[in-house]
């Protein structure tokens, strides 16, 4: 994952983006899913159902992961005509 302007982050719409950031961070990190798991204390297979999109993450287990990862979230005023939530 480019490094990428904060004028031009991507606009997440859904779990699946999510789910794809957070798995390219971590092989950018050279974390195994059972390492990070064990770094943030959950289990495994949680990490990777999340990391698949198959899990719905609360809040504090999302920031946990943040800062694991060392990521941020930026929020940002939308447009009018922007859409919050992309539908399957």
């Amino acid at each position: 994952m480019e490094p990428q302007k904060e004028d031009e982050q991507p606009i997440i719409k859904n779990r699946k983006k999510i789910a794809q950031i957070l798995r390219e961070r971590r092989k950018e990190l050279g974390y195994t899913q059972e390492e990070l798991a064990s770094l943030i204390g959950i289990k495994y297979n949680s990490l990777n159902r999340i990391e698949s999109a198959r899990f719905f993450i609360s809040t504090k287990l999302l920031l946990q992961l943040l800062d694991a990862l060392k990521l941020k979230i930026i929020f940002t005023p939308r447009n009018e005509d922007e859409g919050v939530i992309e539908k399957k």
